[in-house]
């Protein structure tokens, strides 16, 4: 089972940029974005999801053996 770690992230906003942070939220509104920033925020989000790192990390790991074993074949020749 894979456990989330949780990032807390800091932000400093000026006093201008947090109320009116604050309004939008109050109010229900989302945030206005492009398609192209869109796929790009989806793309950054799904790159960070556990799974995928994890995914990442032991095909890497494979990779790596199989290059030290194919070394290791090639010096013992």
């Amino acid at each position: 089972m894979i456990q989330m770690k949780k990032k807390i992230i800091k932000r400093s906003l000026s006093p201008e940029q947090l109320d009116s942070l604050l309004l939008r939220l109050s109010r229900g509104e989302r945030i206005i974005l492009s398609p192209q920033s869109q796929i790009q925020l989806s793309k950054q989000k799904y790159e960070n999801l556990p799974e995928v790192v994890e995914r990442k990390k032991k095909e890497k790991k494979e990779k790596d053996l199989a290059e030290f074993r194919m070394n290791a074949k090639l010096i013992a020749e």
